[in-house]
Formats: C-alpha cells, structure tokens, sequence
C-alpha cells in the first residue's frame, strides 16, 4: 500500500492523505540562498565559469516565507554557454520532486542540454494539500525569484525560459503565461485547471496544451465542482488574445488524438483533445493497482475517504479510473519540448 500511495502523489492528489509514510521532503540545500527581494534579471549574464555549476537546489525567501525549487543541470554541459531553461510545476498536493518524476525532463535535460526546475509551492489548499497561489501576484514574484537565484550560478538564455505543469501546475503556467509574457517565451499546460481569470499578456505567448477527454476530476468540457472552464473555450481565448483568425482547423494526429490548431496566429495555439486519458500526463502511465486504489479513496484502508474525491463529488472507482488512465499513443514531454524547440521535431510522437 506504500509504494501505491507514494506513485499516486506523482499526479498530485495523495499529500492530503495520511499514514502513507510517503515524504515529499527534497534533498537538503546544497545552494547559496536567493535574496529576499524577487529581482528579475533584465540581461543576459556573462558566463566566466571555467567548469560547469553545481546546482541542486535554490533556497529563497520570498514575501517573508521561505521558499526553494529544485534544479538540474545538464550532465555534459560546459557551463559557459547560455542555455534555455524549462519550469515544471507540480500538482495539487503534490511536490517538485513528484514532478521531476512526472514529467521524465531530467533525462532529456542531460541530452538535450536545457536547465530544467521544478519550483515548489509555498502554501496549501486546506486539507488537500501543497498548493499554488492562484490570486494576486505572490507566484509571480517567487518565480522571478528562482529565475534571479539560478542565474547567479548558472548562464541562462533569458530569451528562452519555458514553462509547463501538471493540474494545479497547468494553472500556474497558465497564469504566468498571462502575468509574465514578457519572460515566458512558450507555455504548455497539461491536464490542467483552467479557473477563470483576468489575463492580459504584454506579447502573444505560443501555447500548446493537452487535456483528456474522460478527465473527470477536471472535466473537458467543464462545470464539476472545480469550477473548471471547457478546455476548448479556454484555447479559444488564448487564440484571440494571439491574433488567430477562426475557428481552429481539427486534424486526426493520431487514431486516439484529435490536433487543433488555429491560424494567422501572431503566436500559435495548438490544443490536443486526448481521447483515453483522465487527469494524468500523456504517455506516462503509472500502472497502479485498480483494487488497491479503490480501497484507498474509499477508506477502507485508512479510515476516512480521499478529501479530494469527496471535495469533486466523485466515486472512488470513477476517482481511481482517472487519475491511471493515460493515454501511450504520444508522450507529452517529448512534443512539449519539441514545441520548446529542445528536440527535433522529428521525435515528436
């Protein structure tokens, strides 16, 4: 029942739960620590490193409460060259470290020479757990802190900082693609709660975005308990803040994946319908025990039902169903980076 409970928090649901013995703790600070004050750095730092950094960890403290992300920096890098940076945002509930193994960026970080953090969020959502801000401006500043505190130690191309998360991740991307246009270069939001919210980028942002079709904790077409808006009209918006004309053109990209894309975009929109995938990433199936799942969010095994699940109104075998249906027809990594441009094209799949 551990290892059950410890790979469902990689979707961020689980951290609300208890007598798992899973921990969420990241490694200890290996770091210098940021400075209080967010400062976004406005010019591209000078690389003079004679060997490439050592960064695992930025620890910060932002608006009086201390805050950290974790980071990785590509193995065979020299260290003296700027390199894009990707931000992975985790779940509800969930941590940075979950999503390090969520999203399988690591490796290709290694590969393709990109940095790749995983910020953690600094509050919770009652008894739901870790949770970002999704109101005022507080993320915003954290992030711009993480962005001045990895440039301190390693040589970022501050023209390509991309961000993408999971869930409660995804809403973060989206908030920062509308609140920091002008450092986002690309966004991409997976499975993601899309709240409404007031968005008034300062540039058209590129936006890809995936979202299952049998997502019921955060429905396609929207409404539930979330207060989730359809995916579809959310794209639809993100299409004419970016000057598209129309109605997006739908093509089959693969037997289970319909490809939406829109046209004479100022930066384009492309939505993917993911038919045979819940609230998961794409590609990434965790392969659970259904049974063991169902007795878990029940209670059966500790006493009281998975928060969430009642929070959503769900049952526990539809909560179970959803959260481990992923779709393998494509991986979401890789054709998020290749819409990033930190992987040919052709590996998209």
């Amino acid at each position: 029942m551990r290892r059950v409970m410890s790979v469902l928090t990689l979707v961020g649901l689980l951290a609300a739960c208890s007598g798992s013995g899973h921990s969420a703790t990241a490694p200890k600070p290996t770091t210098a620590t940021a400075p209080a004050a967010a400062v976004t750095t406005t010019t591209q730092p000078k690389c003079t490193a004679t060997g490439a950094p050592q960064l695992t960890r930025v620890d910060l403290n932002v608006g009086g409460k201390p805050r950290y992300a974790l980071v990785h920096l590509p193995a065979h890098w020299n260290g003296k060259t700027s390199i894009p940076l990707v931000l992975s945002f985790h779940g509800l509930g969930a941590s940075a470290a979950n999503q390090q193994i969520t999203d399988g960026f690591v490796a290709h970080s290694d590969k393709d020479n990109f940095i790749v953090a995983y910020p953690q969020a600094g509050g919770t959502l009652g008894n739901l757990g870790a949770a970002w801000d999704l109101k005022g401006d507080s993320e915003v500043a954290y992030v711009n802190a993480v962005l001045a505190a990895i440039e301190q130690r390693a040589c970022v191309d501050r023209s390509r900082i991309y961000a993408t998360g999971l869930s409660y991740g995804g809403a973060m991307t989206d908030l920062l693609a509308c609140d920091l246009a002008g450092t986002i270069a690309k966004a991409a939001p997976v499975s993601a709660y899309l709240p409404a919210r007031k968005c008034n980028p300062t540039r058209p942002v590129p936006m890809v975005s995936f979202h299952g079709v049998e997502d019921h904790l955060l429905p396609y077409d929207g409404s539930g308990r979330s207060q989730q808006r359809p995916f579809e009209e959310w794209g639809a918006d993100w299409a004419e803040r970016n000057g598209c004309t129309g109605k997006p053109t739908v093509a089959q990209y693969k037997p289970t994946v319909e490809r939406l894309d829109y046209q004479g975009c100022k930066a384009p929109v492309v939505l993917y319908r993911v038919h045979h995938n819940g609230h998961t990433w794409p590609g990434h199936p965790l392969n659970l025990n259904r049974a063991a799942m169902i007795d878990l969010f029940s209670g059966k095994t500790t006493g009281k039902p998975f928060p969430l699940m009642v929070a959503l109104g769900l049952q526990p075998a539809e909560f179970a169903d959803t959260i481990s249906l992923a779709n393998t027809d494509i991986d979401a990594s890789n054709m998020i980076l290749a819409f990033f441009g930190l992987e040919p094209a052709a590996k998209r799949s």
